[in-house]
């Protein structure tokens, strides 16, 4: 798997992707994860909101010719920015922005941090209402 990046100056603006979870989830690692194709385990605590977590770029002759993904994919391709949620935090959502999806993370050996999580899901699912009914 080859990392991507974006270089494309006249694409059409990134999907917006919020990273959210409970501190110490593994939010950072699975960025980079997905964004550089690498791990790393020793991570510093995000603070705040990080609106340059990660970007990837995914253009269409990537993607397997018999792929399902393939035909769903802009002809100039896809570029999604993640944006990640410090989970010490328990901060909302970004008020005002456009988030094209979340991405809720959580320690699977670690029950509490399963029903934070599903707290953190709720309070974006709220202020995306929130933001549609003021539209």
């Amino acid at each position: 798997r080859t990392p991507v990046r974006s270089v494309d100056v006249g694409m059409a603006e990134p999907r917006i992707v919020l990273v959210v979870g409970p501190s110490s989830s593994g939010k950072t690692s699975l960025i980079r994860r997905l964004v550089d194709g690498s791990f790393t385990g020793d991570t510093r605590p995000t603070l705040g909101l990080d609106l340059e977590a990660g970007r990837l770029r995914i253009d269409p002759d990537q993607v397997a010719p018999g792929s399902r993904l393939r035909p769903l994919l802009p002809a100039a391709g896809l570029e999604i920015a993640f944006w990640e949620i410090g989970g010490r935090e328990h901060r909302d959502a970004p008020r005002g922005q456009r988030i094209d999806g979340v991405l809720l993370c959580y320690d699977s050996n670690d029950r509490s941090s399963f029903h934070r999580a599903a707290t953190v899901l709720c309070n974006c699912r709220l202020d995306q209402h929130r933001l549609a009914a003021q539209a």
